[in-house]
């Protein structure tokens, strides 16, 4: 939930410094989380029982995601998330394709997560 309210505040400022040069996309912009929990939280079908700690943190991003205009939080499966290496034990054969791809050294990879996730953002509303 951290990251993810801290993921929606660069997207805020980012967004605001778009509109002030005149180049806003007013398309919210996907923030992909392996956590189900933390997107059932975020679009209001879930709990945030065990998270009292994060509650600021959780309104904020909850009003971003319900204004729609900046952000929306969107499931990411563990075979398309690059960043699991970080958290967990992958496969050597992941972990080359997550390495390669968060090194830029994987376009095409990057822009099939890209699609997949603005198309399971269309199936999840």
């Amino acid at each position: 939930m951290l990251a993810t309210s801290k993921a929606a505040e660069y997207v805020e400022y980012a967004s605001q410094i778009a509109r002030a040069l005149g180049v806003a996309d007013e398309a919210a912009v996907p923030i992909g989380t392996d956590n189900v929990a933390n997107r059932q939280v975020t679009m209001r079908q879930g709990a945030s029982s065990r998270s009292k700690h994060l509650l600021r943190r959780y309104y904020v991003l909850l009003q971003r995601v319900q204004a729609g205009e900046q952000v929306r939080v969107v499931h990411v499966k563990d075979d398309l998330n690059p960043a699991d290496f970080l958290t967990k034990w992958v496969s050597a054969k992941k972990l080359r394709a997550s390495v390669a791809y968060v090194s830029g050294q994987s376009a095409r990879r990057r822009d099939f997560i890209r699609d997949e996730i603005m198309r399971r953002r269309t199936t999840d509303a």
